[in-house]
């Protein structure tokens, strides 16, 4: 008997099925799942089979089977508080949805909490949605812990190791506080663009970072928003070449923005480009004068040049500070 590779075109004779006397044999989902089968969950197990007699082998059947193969979901992962709707008496969840099914559509989840035990009690089951919110009586600043699992057609997900927790306190959620250094990306800022970097805030106040607001001013002119991020980097572009920029930044979660980060002052510009090859002219025997064209300057005036000259040993450059 033969089976169907993933590539979902290539037949390979099965070990466990091979010169089997009955017209039947079991294959581990262990051997499907690995090479060269690489069956994945949710996939239809489709096979082929040739009878063999002492005058020979028949044709090969068509290929058939109508067999899926499922297995346990993921579990939802991450689960967070909800800050806008925990409070000192309920406590809201949200959850994403499991990176595995199982080869099944997700049909509910079932939400359990820890009250300081061991053990976790159901709450609620059936939830068809990623989110719930508590409803039985809490004791105002104490943490529970809480986990969600996922169901679908073979059953709940499985094994603690798999099992997501949050502790939760009943306290309102704050803004975050500021982002932390904030700084020029030299390898982004060029000619009227200044790529920014920085650090996540110390604290997200108890909810999930949504994103960043970026504000930028020149000279004593007011802030203005630059856009938004959701990472923890930016570029700002369309700025004026070699102007001197002022940026800040702010977090933002579900309950609102927190405060600035320090100020970084950024020329809108960057490093000149490289000189072509020079060249050199002798004048008779008094002296030698070296030329060049000037490179496109980055965005900000140049102010001097350097310049070398090889040494006789045809290897050793040295700056020529006294005439150049």
């Amino acid at each position: 008997m033969k089976i169907r590779q993933s590539d979902g075109s290539t037949y390979t004779t099965v070990p466990n099925c091979n010169n089997v006397p009955t017209n039947s044999c079991t294959v581990p989902m262990s051997v499907l799942k690995a090479s060269p089968y690489n069956l994945a969950w949710g996939s239809t197990v489709m096979a082929t089979v040739i009878a063999k007699n002492l005058v020979g082998s028949s044709e090969e059947s068509e290929a058939g089977g109508e067999a899926v193969i499922i297995t346990n979901p993921d579990p939802p992962n991450p689960l967070n508080n909800n800050a806008l709707v925990t409070s000192e008496s309920v406590i809201g969840l949200t959850w994403a949805a499991p990176a595995m099914n199982g080869g099944t559509p997700v049909i509910d989840y079932r939400v359990s909490w820890d009250q300081g035990g061991s053990d976790y009690v159901v709450l609620q089951s059936g939830i068809t949605t990623t989110t719930y919110t508590t409803s039985a009586t809490l004791v105002a600043n104490s943490v529970y812990k809480f986990k969600v699992e996922s169901r679908n057609a073979f059953g709940y997900s499985t094994s603690f190791t798999n099992e997501v927790s949050v502790t939760a306190k009943l306290t309102a959620a704050t803004e975050p506080t500021a982002p932390q250094s904030l700084a020029n990306d030299a390898v982004v800022t060029a000619s009227g663009t200044v790529g920014l970097t920085w650090l996540a805030p110390l604290s997200n106040g108890g909810a999930l970072i949504l994103d960043y607001k970026i504000s930028a001013k020149t000279g004593e002119l007011a802030y203005a928003v630059l856009g938004t991020s959701v990472s923890t980097s930016f570029t700002a572009r369309s700025l004026t070449a070699g102007e001197i920029y002022t940026f800040k930044v702010s977090a933002r979660n579900a309950v609102g923005s927190g405060p600035d980060s320090s100020e970084v002052a950024i020329r809108a510009a960057g490093v000149p480009e490289t000189p072509a090859a020079p060249t050199t002219t002798v004048n008779t025997n008094v002296s030698v004068t070296i030329s060049w064209e000037a490179p496109s300057n980055g965005g900000s005036a140049i102010t001097n040049y350097r310049v070398k000259i090889l040494h006789g040993d045809l290897s050793t450059y040295t700056t020529e500070s006294a005439h150049c």
